[in-house]
């Protein structure tokens, strides 16, 4: 594994929430200025809950926009990623990924996260970085 530098805040492809910070371009990621090794799915789904941040999105949402379909391998694969990302994320961020069984899941900052339903972060357009 290569020394990543931190995140610039002069950089437009950093993404930021709290002390998450994702480098769309190079797939980069950090919490709190340390690097986090995430594969590429792991990537792609932190970025869509940090722009939905404090919300719940919707189990098929999440399928839809990552893999273009919520079959049940998709929901398998989900829940391996939320499995393996919570781990990597687990004591370094005050956000938590939270579950809400039989809906979806979220990124929520110190309070109950909010349902929400439709199309949470414009996530009809959202393309994989």
């Amino acid at each position: 594994m290569t020394a990543l530098s931190s995140p610039k805040s002069t950089r437009s492809s950093v993404y930021r929430v709290g002390n998450l910070a994702l480098d769309v371009e190079s797939h980069h990621a950090w919490v709190a200025n340390r690097a986090l090794s995430l594969t590429s799915q792991e990537f792609e789904l932190l970025f869509l809950l940090m722009r939905s941040q404090n919300l719940i999105i919707p189990h098929d949402k999440i399928c839809d926009a990552l893999w273009g379909t919520t079959g049940p391998k998709e929901q398998k694969r989900l829940g391996v990623a939320m499995s393996n990302l919570r781990e990597k994320l687990q004591g370094l961020s005050p956000y938590q990924l939270e579950s809400v069984r039989s809906r979806g899941y979220g990124l929520v900052l110190g309070r109950p996260a909010e349902v929400k339903t439709g199309d949470p972060a414009g996530m009809h357009d959202w393309h994989s970085p």
